[in-house]
């Protein structure tokens, strides 16, 4: 009954078409011909059946010559993927009715993808000609034109739309982008200042210009450029956050700087922890210590300001991980997911810590907790297998490590440090020919660069009596950064193995 309903609206619809048609001109049998094939074409498509509309199309074109038809089989072939196809319809198309701006966007948009950036530029010039207030294709135009590694024809086809129907935000904001990509500052300042004289009172492209100021290195410009925004909105936090701000954004010195932003109620929090962000990717880095000391005392003002904050207690404890200070890493992590238990980046730090200052039974609790919140973690069952392996609760340790195993998908690094606890768990419960082949199923790429793994593989060789391959994997191990001491004392027959 609906393919009945399908129809019958389909052919109702033809008919409405053709008879509204043939008021305004008289059809002779060539153009019902063309039209009949033209309606069977575009009842295939909508049954599906492609490959028969094609051909219908081509009877289309060689028996007729009409442009919709290479047109429709442009755009059958551009979903088709095959663009070379698609561009040759497409042309052909155009040049049947050049003055088709559905034709020519089509055309426009093959050349594109094939890479003939000029020639599609040049196609958008030319309407622009017989369409001076056409908006779409001076900035078709302009970037066809930038694709092709012609900037000052860009600029040009933006500066004629400009003349056309004035300044406006997205014509500005594009010549910014070439002229400052050409180097060319003082021409991509005056972009901006055009929008700030329209629009004076907007502080936004103010704010525009006082970036752009400082990233050239003219802090004083840029600070008036500020105070000015402040007289406009004695309020407006990005302002606020600038006015305090050197613009030397490695200096420990400002940090101590923003005290009075850090505690300004006006200023949202959000926007002082983006302040603080930058300051401790760069401790991570380098671990300068005197960066470091004036993240911590900042931090601590936050903290102290916005008591009970999941995000505060989290940068805390990132401070204090990277200071080396695990354990109030740990404090602060627990403190952050005990708030907000949503964000897994905090589990995994509070995990690291908790197994760097050997908690283990602190580290028991919280992996069972993260595997209850996060079930489709493998580092939660990780850590919580190498929780219960130092507690010696051997079976709950490989039953974790292997479930972990079975999720770890394409994360080679995470699946081969579960072979090498697996191995340390089948040592420790002096299975020492299945801890054997467990070590020897990480790769020499991963392993040899490992000291871990070398020093148990050394561990597990010397278990099985290998004496001269434990020594040699304990060598390799102090190599790349192993303990040397406790090593050297396994290599000289100086260490308990028991």
């Amino acid at each position: 009954m609906a393919s009945k309903v399908f129809f019958i609206f389909f052919w109702c619809f033809i008919f409405t078409f053709l008879q509204g048609n043939a008021q305004s001109r008289t059809y002779t049998e060539k153009d019902v011909d063309a039209q009949s094939l033209l309606i069977s074409a575009k009842q295939k498509m909508l049954l599906g059946k492609t490959e028969d509309a094609i051909k219908i199309y081509e009877k289309l074109l060689l028996d007729h010559n009409e442009s919709t038809a290479s047109y429709e089989l442009s755009k059958i072939y551009w979903a088709k993927e095959d663009y070379i196809s698609a561009e040759n319809y497409a042309k052909r198309s155009y040049d049947l009715d050049p003055n088709n701006e559905w034709y020519l966007i089509l055309y426009s948009e093959t050349l594109n993808i094939n890479g003939y950036h000029q020639l599609a530029a040049q196609l958008h010039r030319n309407y622009t000609q017989i369409h001076p207030k056409n908006e779409y294709h001076y900035l078709q135009a302009s970037f066809q034109y930038l694709k092709a590694e012609e900037p000052k024809e860009a600029i040009k086809m933006l500066d004629q739309l400009e003349n056309n129907i004035g300044i406006s935000e997205e014509i500005a904001q594009r010549k910014f982008e070439i002229y400052d990509y050409l180097g060319k500052e003082k021409d991509a300042l005056k972009e901006l200042q055009k929008l700030s004289d329209k629009y004076p009172l907007e502080t936004r492209y103010l704010h525009n210009i006082a970036g752009y100021l400082r990233s050239m290195g003219k802090e004083n410009d840029a600070n008036k450029i500020i105070a000015h925004i402040l007289e406009i909105n004695p309020n407006d936090e990005t302002a606020l956050l600038f006015s305090n701000s050197s613009g030397k954004n490695k200096d420990a010195n400002y940090l101590h700087s923003l005290v009075p932003v850090i505690q300004d109620e006006r200023i949202n929090l959000d926007k002082k922890i983006l302040e603080i962000i930058p300051y401790l990717s760069d401790y991570a880095n380098n671990g300068d210590s005197e960066l470091g000391k004036s993240l911590l005392d900042i931090s601590l003002i936050l903290d102290n300001s916005y008591r009970g904050n999941a995000k505060v207690k989290s940068i805390l404890g990132d401070i204090y991980f990277y200071h080396k200070d695990f354990k109030n890493a740990a404090i602060n992590y627990k403190a952050s997911k005990e708030i907000d238990k949503s964000i897994w980046s905090v589990w995994s730090q509070l995990m690291i810590s908790l197994s760097i200052i050997e908690d283990y039974k602190m580290l028991t609790e919280i992996s069972d907790e993260a595997i209850e919140v996060f079930p489709n973690q493998p580092l939660s069952y990780f850590y919580n297998s190498l929780a219960f392996l130092e507690k010696g609760e051997l079976s709950e340790a490989e039953a974790s490590a292997r479930e972990a195993l079975m999720m770890v998908a394409n994360n080679k690094n995470l699946s081969y440090e579960l072979k090498l606890l697996l191995s340390r768990i089948k040592y420790e419960g002096k299975d020492f020919e299945k801890a054997l082949s467990l070590i020897n199923e990480i790769p020499p790429s991963y392993g040899n660069n490992n000291p871990k793994v070398l020093e148990h593989k050394g561990d597990v060789n010397f278990a099985v009596n290998k004496t001269e391959e434990a020594k040699a994997a304990w060598k390799d191990a102090i190599k790349v950064g192993g303990n040397e001491k406790r090593l050297n004392q396994k290599i000289f027959g100086q260490a308990n193995h028991n």
